[in-house]
């Protein structure tokens, strides 16, 4: 890894989701659960959102753009998440990214 993927390598371990807010998620969604489910959930959140950060980038290479990644890298990135793992729309009308 060159230095700069390192140092994003790092910041990445280091980062979470705020496990208040996401317990507060889970219980809506499902009700009362044990403590360890929020961590659980939260740990797989980070590993998906680290997952559509990768495929934006791959998206921003085959699309020749460089710089930041941007909303419509993000979008494709999920797009081809859902269509690579079979995904159905989800529960509710509007989707998180599309």
């Amino acid at each position: 890894m060159s230095e700069e993927e390192t140092r994003r390598y790092e910041i990445y371990r280091r980062s979470h989701l705020p496990k208040a807010a996401v317990k507060k998620y889970v219980q809506s969604q499902i009700g009362a659960v044990p403590a360890q489910v929020p961590i659980i959930v939260a740990g797989a959140g980070k590993l998906f959102v680290g997952d559509i950060v990768e495929n934006a980038k791959e998206v921003m290479r085959d699309w020749g753009h460089t710089g930041a990644i941007r909303p419509e890298h993000v979008r494709e990135a999920y797009r081809r998440y859902r269509m690579e793992h079979n995904v159905t729309s989800p529960l509710h009308k509007k989707s998180l990214f599309l």
